[in-house]
């Protein structure tokens, strides 16, 4: 057997170099009626029609056709990639499918070991991020994403399993057709049955040693394609056993060695899929250049110079690859690389602001030398160039974007941070000693809220406050209190209060204001009622807090101040016999309209 395919390697490269047809040279299912030689069928680049009445898929040519097209005028790769109008897979998820009992205990090249290892160390490498600096969601005919719409993911664990379906034998050799339906049943197998999941997913069809597709080598070494299915639109990957196909697939390629083809197709059809995963579908693919060749088509069988096949140490190993095409390397002029940066590691962080504060810089650090703009996501903010100016309180997002420059492509990063109210200050006017009777006007200024300051008076039996006017209606300490609300941008004031005295408009005093007294007999008081800052007027006198039964002799009584005078008017307070034994505090009043006194004193009937 291995003579066999050995053969078949020689005869196909003999066609490549002569053009010439050696129909014995290959097995018999190769001349089966149905493998017609690939068409371009009205599409360019790498899409071929492999057989009739189906559509056109993404072929990965053997390395003598390629070879070809690099040397044909107008054929071969051209310009960067751009963007089509497609969608690309932003959170690749990859799934294995080992197709048909011809690989039980066949597996001579030990390619399913292979393919495991190379599809778990390539998730997350730095070989495959070349493919985050593509895109999808911008304008058709875009080259650099520059941070915008949504970019493609590459991160470790892409590779999700692998499936034997071995139940049941393979066809002989699969058409596109049942490669395809293959691909449905994979993706109701692995439980990705929704359009939204199978949006990233590919399935890698790899066919078992002589179980090779129809128009295996002499049209491709693997396909990508897609179909749909009630799951949604599936991507898949046509892989056959390349081995088989010797030095046309990629054997000893390089001098990488005998299985070197196994990764480096793998390789190429893994990032066309996640890059291009529907090929040919409206409205028009992904990402391809302006002769229809995809990532891995514009780099495919470099055997020198920029870009060359080589091995490249993944996370589990070593494995031969082929370079991806980057439109962000050398300076954006574009071109193959074999490990690419990918996006930049862009920090970005703004801390606590508060409203009202000056504008200030913002600042972005980068592993990457592309120009940074800045602008805001949400929030209550400006930006112009990179200074902010804060337009209220609230929670404000940033983006800092950066172009690709040298191997990195461009990357974003946001910065999120709080702009705290601003504080608010009151300053309240001060007021000095007032006179009972009188009103006084409240005068304060608060913070940019807006707001007005509110007064309230906190000793009311002294001072009554309506408004910004305080009643002074008894002698005594007034104290009021001066609040301003907050608003979105400022909080509320912190409370000011301010104490004042109430001078009397005239005094009543008590004397003595203690003394034992035991009934029916009377105890002698004198009150003494003064005029203050030459207050005249009729003031009545009188007591209360009596027990039943006692009486202030005289009282009530009205004198008539003019002035000047002073009334010293002598009286007792008699309390009746039987009156139970105690403390009692007497009241003495003075009232004169608007205006009032009071004395107090204590009587301890024994």
């Amino acid at each position: 057997m291995i003579k066999k395919f050995q053969l078949l390697a020689i005869s196909t490269f003999s066609i490549a170099v002569l053009g010439l047809a050696v129909p014995c040279a290959f097995p018999a299912w190769a001349q089966n009626s149905s493998v017609v030689p690939p068409s371009n069928n009205g599409t360019f680049g790498n899409m071929r029609q492999l057989e009739p009445g189906q559509p056109p898929a993404s072929i990965f040519p053997t390395v003598e056709a390629a070879k070809r097209a690099r040397t044909s005028a107008g054929t071969g790769p051209s310009g960067p990639l751009s963007y089509n109008g497609g969608d690309v897979e932003t959170a690749p998820r990859i799934y294995l499918v080992f197709w048909g009992s011809q690989w039980d205990n066949n597996d001579p090249s030990n390619e399913a070991s292979i393919l495991e290892g190379f599809l778990q160390g390539a998730s997350g490498s730095p070989w495959l991020n070349t493919v985050t600096q593509y895109c999808q969601g911008v304008n058709i005919g875009t080259v650099f994403c520059n941070g915008e719409g949504t970019p493609i993911g590459n991160t470790t664990g892409e590779y999700v399993s692998y499936w034997y379906d071995n139940a049941s034998a393979a066809p002989a050799h699969p058409t596109q057709s049942q490669i395809a339906s293959e691909a449905v049943n994979a993706a109701g197998h692995f439980g990705v049955t929704s359009a939204a999941d199978n949006a990233s997913a590919q399935y890698v069809i790899a066919t078992a040693t002589g179980n090779s597709p129809y128009g295996f080598p002499i049209n491709y070494c693997a396909y990508h394609d897609w179909t749909s299915s009630s799951y949604g639109i599936i991507a898949y990957t046509n892989l056959p056993y390349i081995t088989d196909a010797g030095a046309d697939c990629g054997a000893n390629f390089n001098g990488l060695g005998p299985d070197a083809g196994i990764t480096i197709v793998e390789g190429h059809e893994l990032a066309e899929a996640i890059t291009d995963p529907n090929p040919n579908l409206y409205p028009g693919g992904a990402w391809f250049d302006s002769n229809g060749y995809e990532i891995g088509d514009k780099c495919e069988w470099l055997s020198s110079g920029q870009g060359a096949a080589a091995d490249v140490t993944f996370s589990d190993g070593t494995y031969p690859v082929q370079s991806l095409y980057s439109n962000a390397f050398n300076g954006d002029a574009g071109g193959c690389v074999m490990e690419s940066p990918g996006a930049p590691t862009i920090n970005f962080a703004v801390g606590t602001q508060t409203y009202g504060e000056a504008p200030f810089a913002v600042s972005a650090t980068s592993n990457s030398t592309g120009a940074i703009t800045y602008s805001v996501v949400s929030g209550p903010a400006t930006i112009s160039g990179s200074t902010v100016t804060l337009t209220g309180a609230g929670t404000v997002t940033l983006k800092a974007s950066q172009a690709a420059a040298g191997d990195y492509t461009a990357g974003t990063q946001t910065a999120t941070f709080t702009v705290l109210q601003a504080a608010q200050t009151i300053t309240f006017a001060q007021i000095g000693t007032q006179m009972q009777g009188g009103t006084v006007t409240l005068t304060a200024t608060g913070g940019g809220s807006g707001n007005p300051v509110t007064f309230t008076s906190w000793t009311p039996s002294v001072c009554a406050v309506s408004g910004s006017t305080a009643t002074l209606s008894a002698p005594g300490t007034c104290t009021i209190a001066a609040n301003q609300l907050g608003n979105a941008n400022y909080s509320a004031a912190p409370q000011v209060t301010q104490s004042f005295t109430v001078t009397p408009v005239f005094t009543l005093a008590v004397t003595p204001t203690l003394q034992s007294e035991t009934p029916p007999t009377a105890a002698p008081v004198v009150l003494t009622l003064a005029p203050v800052n030459g207050f005249s007027g009729a003031v009545t006198l009188s007591c209360s807090g009596l027990p039943a039964g006692a009486r202030c002799t005289s009282l009530p009584l009205t004198f008539n101040l003019n002035g000047k005078n002073t009334i010293v008017l002598n009286l007792g307070v008699k309390f009746a016999k039987g009156t139970t034994p105690g403390t009692y505090a007497v009241t003495f009043a003075g009232v004169d309209g608007k205006y009032n006194n009071a004395a107090t004193a204590s009587f301890a009937v024994q």
